[in-house]
């Protein structure tokens, strides 16, 4: 039996904004342009796990959740009482 790749593909939001607390709006609008309001981006994660033999039992998807999707999952720093982000 030849090696084998498992894939799985995540996607996900994550916002931010550009900002110097010491400034104000009108500055950190000049120094950050349209960056210093709060955007977001979207963002694709393809995992790959290879190979050679199948292992029953794995749970390569539970692998996944418990050590490499919370290093994704961050609060808005702005907000101390923000939900993490859903990721899934």
């Amino acid at each position: 039996m030849g090696p084998f790749h498992l894939t799985r593909t995540y996607h996900f939001s994550a916002g931010h904004r550009l900002e110097n607390a010491g400034l104000g709006d009108e500055e950190n609008a000049r120094i950050y342009g349209p960056c210093h309001r709060q955007h977001g981006h979207n963002y694709l994660l393809e995992v790959t796990v290879a190979g050679v033999r199948v292992v029953k039992g794995f749970g390569a998807e539970s692998v996944l959740r418990r050590t490499t999707l919370p290093l994704l999952v961050v609060r808005n720093p702005v907000d101390d009482d923000s939900a993490p982000a859903a990721l899934g």
